[in-house]
């Protein structure tokens, strides 16, 4: 019916939840955290982090019939969390760091009687305790050669993949990549990063120029937007957040690679590939950082165990590190 009616089918996907609409008890408190995450200058990312375990909890204690934040209760906020006892280590950590930031403000402006956020659980993440997929020279060829680049969306995602696998563009910025970020002239690409603010120049190298002039010619749909990736359902617009590794893993499918045992394998891994194959032609940490958009070398160190060529140099040889054994015994007895 809609169709007949305006020419125009829109996807509906997946159902969404419903907008969130906050509970009279915690208005005025809501509205100014959020006030207060703005004027804080945090990422976007951090904001809508924050923002979604907010609403969470708010519509958690409203479900439990606490009304207003002076009613909270630890046992309330233990509650919560059991919610989430079998998630991951780095996301329950994650949900901690949000609700440090909620319960600690709702305790310094006085919205609590008691400052909740003392009767959080410490959890230890190790830092860079895991490590990162990567994928082999033959694989990517493999999900690359997947993509039906004759296809709109192919022309898209054939793009995308290249520009992630030879720049280490993270998902964020490609889905914010805008036209007036691309320097053609330069043969570069200036954008400041989302994650950290900070900007960065990468080399629009002439593979991924071609593929992202195939699909702005041959690809794209007619659409007003700035962003140079789009959505190409109805309606048209930015890409979402899911999309760009829904696609990969898709193509990780159709290539028939197997994933057993390789840990999270989304278009992150991209990123790491990249990292690991500059550590084994020999770059230096600091030029592998500065690429990556790194503002910590620390970050990037976490590639130093995908490099498992340089890490075998590492390796010492027991036997030729024991001590001597004397006569009668290891006490000389």
């Amino acid at each position: 019916m809609k169709y007949q009616e305006e020419g125009l089918h829109c996807h509906t996907g997946h159902a969404k939840r419903p907008p969130f609409s906050c509970p009279e008890g915690y208005g005025d408190e809501y509205e100014s955290y959020m006030k207060s995450l703005h004027e804080a200058g945090l990422s976007e990312s951090t904001i809508l982090t924050r923002r979604d375990k907010a609403q969470a909890l708010i519509l958690f204690l409203q479900s439990r019939g606490v009304e207003a934040t002076d009613a909270i209760t630890q046992a309330d906020i233990d509650a919560f969390l059991m919610l989430y006892i079998n998630n991951t280590i780095k996301y329950r950590e994650a949900i901690l760091c949000a609700l440090r930031s909620f319960l600690g403000y709702m305790y310094e402006k006085g919205y609590t009687l008691t400052n909740l956020k003392e009767g959080l659980p410490h959890l230890r993440v190790p830092r860079n305790g895991g490590i990162p997929c990567t994928w082999k020279k033959e694989e990517l060829v493999a999900i690359l050669d997947a993509i039906d680049r004759e296809d709109p969306a192919g022309k898209r995602d054939y793009a995308v993949l290249l520009l992630t696998i030879q720049s280490g563009l993270r998902a964020g910025d490609i889905r914010n990549l805008r036209m007036s970020d691309i320097d053609w002239n330069q043969k570069k690409i200036h954008l400041v990063m989302g994650k950290t603010g900070q900007p960065i120049d990468v080399p629009l190298l002439d593979p991924v120029g071609w593929s992202i002039i195939d699909y702005l010619k041959n690809g794209r749909p007619a659409v007003s937007h700035d962003h140079v990736f789009v959505r190409h359902r109805a309606p048209f617009g930015p890409l979402g957040g899911s999309g760009l590794g829904t696609a990969l893993r898709r193509y990780i499918v159709k290539a028939g690679i197997d994933t057993k045992g390789r840990g999270h394998h989304g278009l992150h891994s991209l990123r790491s590939t990249l990292a690991g194959n500059m550590l084994t032609s020999g770059a230096p940490l600091p030029v592998i950082s500065q690429t990556l958009g790194h503002q910590d070398i620390k970050t990037t160190e976490i590639y130093l165990k995908v490099d498992v060529e340089h890490l075998r140099r590492c390796a010492l040889d027991p036997d030729a590190y024991r001590a001597p054994v004397a006569e009668g015994g290891a006490c000389g007895a």
